[in-house]
């Protein structure tokens, strides 16, 4: 009896054995990489089990044993602390093979030895990169900075108001508002995208210096009137002028780019724009005038404050050309020559009502209505300015 009770136990503990080395020799060297960016790894081998860990993309485990679709590995939690987890297969790509029993080797026939000259090495050169030879870029960015010319923003206009009432034989005031602004600075920038070879659109973006008026803007007046009794007279006097002028352009163009081959690679391009920005004027002009008391008879003038401003809003278009001068094959030198076209634009003076000094017969004052102001407006030549101008400007493209 004892017998038999010893060798169940033998056979019992043989079973188990068996069972541990078939599953160390399963696990042994086995090892799974994540292949998903949403994988679990959860408490117990089940889908409802709680999650301790998500390991990112191409973690590692190496792994300690198998139940159906899950695979046992330990991993450390947010706590430091090492645990027993399951991770589904679903999940993972083995990279350890499973241990298969050994199929018979069968013995391949030698194969004969091939005799092979031995080749030269290859010998290593090294091309320096040309302009020309550059692979095409499909985007380019400019920056530029430009000498702008033509910049029709200066102008003269006058005024004149004649009149003859009582004694009074004639009276003539005229006047001339002359407005001058320098050449500002251009600034640009541009995105080309290339479509086809060569061909590309441009989104561009320019930028003229705000420019004052300059010391030659002047506003100048003369007055001059004869008495039925005889007796010619005249007065004169000069104001200054100031204002400013400041103006952007975007632009969407077509452009295309001639390959050469070399360091010089000429482009066109042109397309619509679209102006923006304003133009403004403030000054003194004369208004004469004259009038009757009881015994006497009264000519004079009084300066009046005259403004306009002007929005340079409005669409145009652009056109020109242009040189790369390519150094590496992503930096080149840019020189480009651009005509901007705009219709001109025009605006009507105000002249500010109010009381004002005489500047005949000293002390003395007038009152100018609005419609006394509107009606001497109406005599100045309207404020004239036409935006279009041309523009040549060099800088930096970098190519990608």
């Amino acid at each position: 009896m004892k017998k038999h009770l010893v060798l169940r136990a033998f056979l019992c503990l043989t079973l188990l054995l068996i069972v541990f080395l078939t599953t160390d020799s399963y696990a042994q060297n086995m090892k799974i990489r994540v292949v998903v960016d949403n994988a679990n790894v959860r408490l117990k081998p089940d889908l409802q089990g709680e999650i301790i860990k998500n390991p990112p993309l191409g973690s590692v485990f190496e792994v300690e044993g198998r139940e159906g679709d899950w695979y046992k590995i330990r991993v450390r939690t947010e706590m430091g602390v090492m645990i027993t987890g399951y991770i589904h297969n679903m999940f993972i790509q083995v990279q350890g093979a499973e241990t298969k029993a050994p199929e018979p080797e069968v013995l391949a026939e030698p194969e004969k030895a091939v005799t092979q000259e031995p080749q030269p090495a290859p010998v290593k050169t090294y091309e320096q990169p040309q302009a020309g030879d550059a692979r095409p870029k499909r985007a380019e960015l400019v920056f530029r900075v430009g000498y702008v010319t033509g910049y029709n923003i200066s102008g003269s206009y006058s005024y004149s108001r004649s009149f003859s009432t009582g004694m009074l034989e004639s009276a003539n005031g005229s006047g001339t508002i002359t407005t001058e602004f320098k050449s500002p600075l251009g600034f640009d920038g541009a995105l080309n995208f290339f479509i086809a070879q060569g061909f590309g659109i441009q989104v561009k973006f320019d930028y003229n210096s705000t420019v004052k008026a300059a010391d030659a803007s002047r506003s100048t007046y003369d007055m001059n009137w004869t008495w039925s009794s005889g007796g010619s007279f005249s007065r004169e006097n000069e104001w200054g002028v100031e204002g400013e002028v400041s103006s952007y352009i975007l632009s969407g163009n077509l452009l295309y780019k001639i390959s050469t081959g070399s360091m010089i690679e000429p482009l066109i391009s042109g397309g619509v724009s679209y102006f923006s920005g304003k133009a403004n004027a403030n000054t003194t002009v004369g208004y004469p005038t004259t009038w009757e008391t009881v015994e006497f008879q009264y000519i004079d003038y009084f300066a009046v404050p005259a403004q306009v401003e002007a929005s340079l809003n409005g669409i145009g278009f652009n056109v020109g050309g242009g040189i790369d001068f390519v150094f590496t094959r992503g930096v080149a030198l840019n020189v480009d020559a651009r005509y901007f076209g705009r219709g001109k634009i025009e605006e009507p003076w105000q002249v500010t009502a109010g009381t004002y000094p005489s500047n005949v017969n000293e002390g003395w004052t007038i009152t100018i209505t609005q419609e006394n102001a509107e009606e001497f407006a109406s005599l100045i030549e309207p404020y004239s300015i036409n935006p279009s101008f041309f523009k040549v400007s060099a800088g930096i493209k970098i190519m990608f």
